[in-house]
Order: structure tokens, then sequence, then C-alpha cells
């Protein structure tokens, strides 16, 4: 009895070729007598060959059609350093010096308008830079 490969189950197909035996792998149509035409694989001897699958590549997200674009004002805060400053005083004795006023950071606030593109950033604009807080300067008093 002649089967098709298709209607072969796998285990089948592999004690088959195990064996030696032939079995049909494909048919390729009826002749005008009703008769087919089908090739025979004949089996080897040689372990058969492992099939190796090739992996799905993996979808990229690809852009929207129509890019999303919202602008946004954006405030930070960016500290002023203070500056020392020594000062000579005559009324300290020679060589000594103390700090007499404590330096402090300022303040300066900076406001910036934030294009986004699709959620991501694609510009930034200053629009204004004001100075909250001056810095205070520390003043080291020396005699």
């Amino acid at each position: 009895m002649v089967y098709g490969t298709q209607s072969l189950p796998h285990a089948l197909r592999r004690a088959l070729t195990a064996a030696g035996l032939a079995f049909v792998t494909a048919i390729s149509g009826c002749a005008a007598d009703d008769t087919m035409a089908a090739s025979t694989t004949q089996a080897s001897t040689a372990a058969p060959t492992p099939t190796v699958a090739t992996p799905t590549p993996t979808p990229t997200e690809s852009p929207s059609p129509t890019p999303v674009v919202t602008t946004e004002t954006v405030t930070e805060t960016e500290a002023i350093p203070f500056e020392k400053v020594r000062r000579d005083d005559d009324s300290m004795d020679l060589g000594k010096e103390a700090v007499t006023t404590k330096g402090v950071d300022g303040v300066k606030t900076l406001t910036y308008e934030v294009i986004f593109t699709d959620g991501v950033e694609t510009s930034r604009r200053l629009v204004s830079e004001e100075v909250t807080t001056e810095p205070v300067d520390e003043v080291t008093s020396v005699g």
C-alpha cells in the first residue's frame, strides 16, 4: 500500500525511513488512464538532517502617520553661587580674619517653551530668565 506523505503520521514516516522502505513524497497529478505518477523517496541509512527554525523578526513600532505635536511651558530654578570677598578692617588685630557675613546662594528662574513630537522632546527655547533671589556675598574681614 502506498501512502501520501501528508497522510502518514510523523512517527510512521520515521519508522519507514529507519527500516529503509520507500514512501511517496509527492504526487504530480493524474494521467489520462487514471493512474497517478508519484515520486518516491528511498530511505537512506544516514541520520535525518535536523530542521533549523528561522527566528521570526520582531516587528518594530512604526511612527504614527500624523505626528502629535504638543507645547508645554516648563519652569526650572538654578542656583547662583555667592562670591567670596575679603575686606581690610583696621579695627581688627593684624593677621586676624573672620567671616563677618555668611554667603548665601541666589536663585534664578528659567522659563522654557518645550515642544514634544509623539511624546519626545524635540525643541527647547528659553523664554525668560529672572533672578528670583540675589546671592549674598560672603565677606571676610582681614586685620
